[in-house]
């Protein structure tokens, strides 16, 4: 799905949290409205599912690639514009869903060729965090606030965490001391062993507590059931910046620590509502933007390869001929053949053999005046040389006489069957691959 380019600015202001705004490409329009480049995806998808509610079957699933604005200080890592890869399931309410979209960003991860000791996805609940600071008597109206200052406890340390809480919170040296004591757990026993020697075993939250610790053993159950639990680790520090996660979040990560999050994700169950919907919507979603995961490949030497951009070059030796290259391409283009068509006729066959080489083309077809006059045109193979063998089963060359040059590079065809000669070598060479 897409959305557009430009929207309304309080789409992202009411419901995103502080960093997100303060990161727009926002302006007045010539109506007198505030609006702003899209810096993501997710309210956007809330306004389309919204408006086509009752059209809609549920649960969906669905992704995205969109092109998204942030005014943000470039760095390694992170652009001004990206693209980000976003996946959502909407309409399920049980863990199942957020296995479901990390197994995704694993699989991707392995078909990059990223092994869990080169990446990771670290998993937290904010229900463990808010209940946790239930437990500590911290306000409710101070949850969504706090999470964004503890979010920030990789970029600024400790200590400045704990200024920050107290003085923007007005709690207690200690109250912040424990925060911080239990977003630093690294495994669930160990959280659980921290809020134990909190001494409020009887508070009214301990039961919610209890209760989003057992959804997060299931989560990892589920992931253990994909085999990807190799790569997820539990990590109290992940709270993720938007405002309007509910539940189980996550990130991905790279184990050298050299880089910022991969990707986040997490659940949003009530932004729907929050935005019109008449009725609670339960949604899961993560995005993935293509900064960090470049340099993550870049150092590792893993970046894809740039494949080639066509299978056949066809280039006309004067203007004449032209006319004749033209309907070849034609008759090609209704195929799965690749074709590009030299639009500048070149009577120098060496600058249209380098032309091809370039496009990475497989073979290169010249259509010249001695050859038309017989009625053929020359193809050449540009990587592999003809097989003869394989030649003379083709249904194009049927009662036809033709002799390969001697490199075994070349060969003129019958210009009548110039489009299945080589239909018949693309589909030979995709059955050897």
């Amino acid at each position: 799905y897409d959305s557009p380019v430009l929207e309304h600015e309080i789409l992202y202001t009411r419901k995103s949290g502080e960093e997100i705004t303060g990161q727009m490409y926002n302006f007045v329009d010539k109506d007198g409205y505030n609006v702003t480049l899209r810096p993501e995806m997710t309210p956007s998808l809330a306004r389309m599912i919204i408006s086509k509610e009752k059209e809609l079957s549920f649960p969906l699933k669905w992704f995205s690639i969109p092109q998204c604005w942030r005014f943000e200080n470039v760095q390694r890592g992170r652009k001004r514009e990206h693209f980000q890869w976003n996946m959502d399931i909407i309409g399920v309410k049980n863990v199942a869903a957020e296995a479901e979209l990390i197994f995704a960003i694993i699989s991707l991860y392995q078909s990059l060729h990223l092994s869990s000791g080169d990446v990771g996805i670290k998993v937290n609940s904010r229900k463990v965090l808010n209940s946790v600071l239930k437990i500590m008597d911290v306000p409710d109206e101070d949850f969504s606030s706090i999470c964004i200052t503890l979010d920030k406890l990789d970029k600024i340390g400790k200590d400045r965490v704990v200024e920050d809480l107290m003085g923007a919170h007005n709690l207690q040296h200690e109250c912040c001391l424990n925060i911080v004591k239990v977003v630093s757990c690294t495994s669930l026993e160990a959280l659980e062993e921290t809020v134990r020697e909190l001494n409020k075993e009887a508070h009214a939250a301990v039961p919610e507590l209890r209760s989003a610790l057992d959804e997060l053993r299931l989560l990892f159950s589920l992931l253990d059931s994909f085999g990807v639990m190799e790569y997820v680790t539990f990590d109290a520090s992940v709270v993720r910046g938007l405002a309007y996660y509910t539940g189980i979040v996550w990130e991905g990560f790279d184990l050298s620590g050299e880089f910022r999050a991969i990707c986040g994700g997490g659940r949003y169950d009530n932004l729907m509502k929050l935005y019109g919907a008449q009725n609670e919507i339960s949604c899961v979603g993560f995005g993935f933007g293509d900064c960090v995961i470049m340099e993550v490949l870049a150092k590792r030497n893993l970046l894809p390869q740039t494949k080639k951009t066509c299978d056949v070059v066809v280039s006309a030796y004067n203007q004449e001929m032209l006319i004749y290259a033209c309907n070849i391409t034609s008759q090609l283009r209704q195929t799965e053949v690749i074709v590009d068509l030299s639009l500048q006729p070149k009577s120098r066959i060496g600058h249209i053999f380098d032309y091809a080489d370039r496009s990475g083309a497989d073979y290169m077809i010249f259509v010249a005046p001695d050859e038309i006059a017989r009625g053929k045109v020359r193809i050449k193979a540009l990587r592999a040389c003809f097989n003869e063998t394989d030649l003379r089963h083709f249904m194009s060359l049927r009662d036809e006489t033709f002799e390969l040059a001697e490199d075994g590079k070349q060969l003129d065809v019958p210009l009548a069957s110039i489009s299945l000669f080589v239909q018949e070598l693309h589909a030979l060479k995709s059955a050897s691959r």
